[in-house]
């Protein structure tokens, strides 16, 4: 994830004023309304999480862009009889995560909290619920549970075990988040001021009851499978990332632009490398898979 925060800062989420009140310029000018992902990491482990780092825009009835917020997405989709369900699953649970309920998970995934409850409550949205707590299973670090209230009052549930390894990716995007916000701080600073600020709201950091209990984890039947984003970078990156346009522009049936570019800024380059052989030979299953879930990743 090698962003431009600063750049991302003075492009998207500074507004200007105008007669009518604030203006931004659409954080996705193709799909007028939708997030801009901004890079995302895919986690697989008894179920899949797909963590996010998005921008989204308010709209004007006119349907212009009013305000720009950025946010962390977590998308929770589940595995059954040994397969991920990722953009087939119709009953994944994404839980928003902005920068007050960033703070409070950065500091349990830290250690410095024992346990965190997220609840998310908006008009015609049905509620939603994020837990992070130790897990069961000496071989994970955390368990992060999310809880759905569907439109018939039942109550649906993903949880997924993470490592340490995990808890390092998602760390990283919440800090990412708080560099979207002050691109001008350090990420030391903004970490120390994730720590400190979660001290002084530890009486506060439940809000509500706890859905269920403390889950009881049933055996892993899968580690982890292939992520794309944890291999040593190669040399000249400049030409892998031009040769991964060229096939996905020239050769890919789906010439999806935005899934070429997330590859480029999210994939390592020895992956690259593998996807531009494959293209070259006809064989873009592998593209696809990729496409498949950046959609899951999509609100």
């Amino acid at each position: 994830m090698n962003l431009d925060f600063a750049g991302i800062h003075r492009d998207l989420l500074t507004g200007s004023s105008t007669p009518s009140g604030w203006a931004f310029k659409p954080a996705n000018p193709n799909r007028p309304g939708s997030d801009l992902y901004v890079a995302s990491h895919q986690i697989f482990s008894n179920h899949g999480l797909c963590v996010s780092l998005l921008i989204r825009n308010g709209l004007s009835p006119e349907r212009t862009p009013i305000s720009a917020t950025p946010l962390v997405s977590l998308a929770f989709f589940r595995k059954v009889d040994g397969a991920y369900l990722l953009a087939r699953d119709t009953s994944k649970i994404i839980i928003p995560i902005y920068l007050a309920e960033a703070i409070q998970l950065f500091a349990c995934l830290a250690g410095e909290m024992p346990t965190v409850l997220f609840d998310v409550v908006r008009p015609g949205v049905p509620q939603k619920h994020l837990r992070c707590g130790p897990a069961a299973d000496q071989a994970y670090r955390f368990l992060l549970s999310a809880y759905q209230m569907d439109s018939d009052s039942q109550q649906s549930r993903i949880d997924v075990a993470i490592t340490q390894v995990d808890v390092f990716h998602i760390q990283a995007y919440l800090l990412a988040l708080g560099r979207l916000v002050y691109p001008w701080m350090e990420t030391t600073v903004i970490a120390d001021l994730y720590r400190s600020s979660s001290v002084a709201r530890q009486p506060q950091e439940r809000r509500g009851e706890d859905p269920q209990s403390e889950p009881q984890m049933q055996a892993i039947q899968e580690q982890a499978v292939d992520r794309v984003g944890q291999q040593p970078r190669a040399i000249d990156p400049d030409r892998i990332s031009k040769a991964v346009f060229a096939v996905g522009i020239n050769k890919w049936p789906a010439k999806r632009r935005d899934v070429i570019r997330h590859i480029q800024e999210t994939a390592t380059f020895p992956a690259m490398d593998r996807l531009i052989q494959a293209g070259n030979a006809g064989d873009f299953s592998e593209w696809d898979r990729i496409a498949a879930e950046f959609d899951l990743c999509a609100d």
